[in-house]
C-alpha cells in the first residue's frame, strides 16, 4: 500500500511468535512500529489508553478461561474505547469476555486453511466473498448465545465461527491468522481494521 494509514497501535503479546507477523503487517502498512506488550505487564498501557488509536489482542498458546493464560487481557477489554482486534486466543477473549460458548475441537486446526464465508462488513468490507484463511487452533467459539457479537464469518466446510464483532464498539474478532502468509487477503483485512476511526 503505498498510503500509509495513520495509527499508534499497541499489540498484546500473549506469549507467541506470532505476535512479531502482526507487528510487521501493521509497521508495513502504517510506516510506524507499533508498540508492544507482554499481557502480564500492561499496568502502564492501562493507565495510558489515549495514547493509542487502536489495539490488537494477539494469538497464544493458552485458554482464554485460564487468568493466567491471558494476564490483563479482560481488564484491557474492560477499559478500552478504540478499535480492538482479537486474533486467536484474542479473538476466545473476545468472546468469553461478552458471554459466548466455547469448546475444545476433535482435532485440532493447527496449520489447516480453510475456505471462510464472510458477510462483507467491517474487517471483510471489500474482500471476494470466499477466501483462505490459515487457522492455528484447539479451541473455538462454539455459540455466541445473546452475547450481542455478530457472527461475521464461517468456515464453508463445516460452518465454524470464524469471526465475530461488535460493531458498534468496534470490537472484532478472527478465529485465523490475518498476518500469515497463508490468509489470502490478510493485509486487506488489517487495513480495514486500521482503518476504523
Amino acid at each position: 500500500m503505498s498510503n500509509k494509514i495513520s495509527a499508534r497501535v499497541l499489540i498484546v503479546d500473549n506469549f507467541d511468535s506470532y505476535t512479531w507477523n502482526i507487528f510487521q503487517g501493521v509497521a508495513q502498512l502504517t510506516q510506524v512500529l507499533p508498540e508492544v506488550l507482554l499481557n502480564n505487564s500492561l499496568t502502564g498501557a492501562l493507565n495510558n489508553l489515549e495514547r493509542y488509536t487502536h489495539i490488537i489482542l494477539g494469538p497464544g498458546p493458552g485458554d482464554p478461561r485460564t487468568p493466567t493464560d491471558v494476564g490483563a487481557g479482560y481488564a484491557l477489554l474492560e477499559k478500552a474505547r478504540v478499535p480492538l482486534l482479537g486474533v486467536c486466543l484474542g479473538h476466545q477473549m473476545l468472546a468469553v469476555h461478552y458471554g459466548a460458548t466455547l469448546q475444545h475441537l476433535e482435532q485440532p486446526a493447527h496449520g489447516r486453511v480453510s475456505t471462510i464465508r464472510h458477510n462483507g462488513t467491517g474487517l471483510f468490507q471489500n474482500l471476494p466473498p470466499h477466501t483462505s484463511v490459515v487457522r492455528y487452533h484447539s479451541i473455538t467459539v462454539s455459540d455466541l448465545g445473546r452475547s450481542g457479537l455478530s457472527p461475521d464469518a464461517h468456515t464453508v466446510d463445516g460452518d465454524e465461527i470464524m469471526g465475530i464483532s461488535d460493531a458498534a464498539k468496534r470490537r472484532y474478532g478472527v478465529q485465523f491468522h490475518p498476518e500469515s502468509i497463508l490468509t489470502s487477503d490478510g493485509q486487506r483485512m488489517l487495513t480495514n481494521f486500521l482503518m476504523l476511526q
